[in-house]
């Protein structure tokens, strides 16, 4: 039972990648997945994290270390 609660992320995310549709939509999924577990490693709330990394790019900053979940935590 616990085995299957654990592997149970990678199995669903293996079905939905079925529609990404191209390596494009891939590499964009893998980044964004990526990101969201780099922030949940460090502890972060991740909608909290998104809003703010996503502010930062929108606002024309194009450092990405003042926006890595690291620089967040400060």
């Amino acid at each position: 039972m616990i085995a299957e609660h654990v592997v149970r992320p990678f199995t669903v995310n293996r079905k939905n990648s079925l529609f990404y549709s191209s390596d494009a939509g891939v590499d964009v999924a893998t980044t964004y997945l990526t990101v969201m577990e780099t922030a949940q490693m460090h502890g972060l709330e991740v909608s909290d994290y998104l809003i703010h990394a996503f502010r930062e790019i929108m606002s024309g900053n194009k450092d990405c270390s003042t926006y890595a979940p690291e620089a967040f935590l400060e």
